[in-house]
């Protein structure tokens, strides 16, 4: 079973409900990037709750029941302002009816390939804890451009668990980049596994990877996004050239980028593969830490 909490889920107690011109701008990308992506998976044997802030305006309510309504039972809305840590396991663990919970992050404006939760499922064995990552995905910018992206522990990653073990936050149990501290990860290396919708103000820092076409979007995903269809071969190069000097920049002042540039490359030519689990930082990490101390 597959969980995918996340739209307004209150994190904080203490701060105030979001604005309504805020709910609707996420709504937007919801309707057109993630609800299509779910529903229109090649497998139906998941559970999909979205977490709504139950302090929104009505009319706001009754558009998402409405969602729910025509999602025939796929699309399920949990209507709280608890704290998302503590009602999480509440609601999630309880709908677990095999040996093993799969739980999955997936961002409110953002989508996964219709094989997404098939290509999972393909990846479980019985074992106490397995991370399950896809590091090869895409990305598209309000240029309506697609880029070809890669990342490894990215924010679509899933966690495998005995159901029998204690399930404080299930695969947010630590932040994603850092889940091989409480499993082994298996970085499985199919392509075009998901989309991040990228928008809002730091677009340059947002895209990693580089223009290609938009073909994927049509084989691999259900969207109803507006996106340039097919950049011309002049243009595709064009654009290439101009973000591979920009990730160049970003690369020599940002060791981040450096680390994430040498994975994309070993990636390239390695088949699948799990990292082991471990507590402590990585080689990468541990370059990253001392960068950081000599500024």
């Amino acid at each position: 079973m597959s969980s995918s909490p996340g739209f307004s889920a209150v994190l904080d107690n203490g701060k105030t409900p979001p604005e309504p011109e805020w709910l609707r701008y996420r709504l937007g990308f919801f309707i057109d990037a993630c609800l299509p992506s779910v529903l229109g998976q090649s497998v139906s044997d998941f559970r999909w709750l979205v977490w709504f802030d139950d302090r929104c305006p009505d009319d706001f309510r009754a558009d998402v029941e409405s969602l729910v309504e025509d999602s025939e039972g796929r699309l399920e809305a949990v209507w709280t302002h608890d704290d998302f840590w503590a009602d999480l396991p509440r609601r999630v663990a309880p709908l677990a009816t095999s040996d093993h919970l799969l739980t999955t992050r997936l961002d409110s404006d953002d989508a996964i390939a219709r094989d997404f939760v098939e290509s999972l499922h393909q990846e479980l064995m019985p074992t106490d804890r397995l991370a399950i990552d896809f590091p090869w995905g895409l990305q598209v910018d309000r240029s309506r451009i697609v880029y070809a992206d890669h990342l490894r522990s990215n924010h679509f990653i899933s966690l495998l668990q005995r159901r029998d073990q204690h399930l404080p936050r299930m695969v947010f149990e630590q932040a994603h980049p850092k889940l091989r501290r409480v499993a082994p990860v298996r970085h499985v290396l199919r392509k075009d596994m998901w989309l991040e919708v990228v928008h809002g103000t730091s677009l340059s820092n947002g895209v990693r990877g580089v223009p290609t076409t938009a073909t994927a979007l049509t084989e691999r995903f259900d969207l109803h996004l507006d996106v340039t269809p097919v950049l011309s071969p002049a243009a595709r190069r064009a654009a290439g050239a101009r973000h591979r000097i920009d990730l160049a920049g970003r690369r020599l002042t940002n060791p981040h980028q450096t680390v994430a540039w040498a994975r994309r490359l070993t990636d390239r030519v390695r088949g699948d593969w799990t990292e082991p689990q471990q507590e402590g930082p990585t080689l990468g990490e541990r370059l990253l830490e001392r960068w950081s101390d000599r500024r």
